[in-house]
């Protein structure tokens, strides 16, 4: 068993609600332990779950990605950008 780190960001628009545009991996152990810790070293905060159900998240600024998105994409109307942090569990063959 591996588990990985999964940054996933979120945006929500009025008319179509909340929508994930990107899930980066960030690193992989073979332990959710280590994984823990190395949570710990990025400063994330557990905002729910316990164990491989756990999603965290940080303290950041994301106006600039949510600046860049609505000049990418032309958007006039208010969004809001969110990311949080999800383990994936993924079975090794032998």
């Amino acid at each position: 068993m591996i588990f990985i780190l999964i940054r996933e960001t979120h945006v929500e628009l009025p008319e179509v609600g909340k929508r994930c545009i990107d899930r980066l991996p960030l690193v992989s152990n073979a332990t959710i332990e280590k994984l823990f810790l190395h949570c710990d070293q990025m400063g994330l905060s557990r905002i729910s779950g316990s164990g491989a159900d756990s999603i965290f998240a940080r303290t950041s600024d994301l106006s600039s990605i949510k600046q860049s998105i609505k000049e990418f994409f032309k958007i006039q109307s208010p969004l809001k950008i969110t990311e949080q942090f999800v383990i994936f569990e993924q079975e090794l063959g032998e």
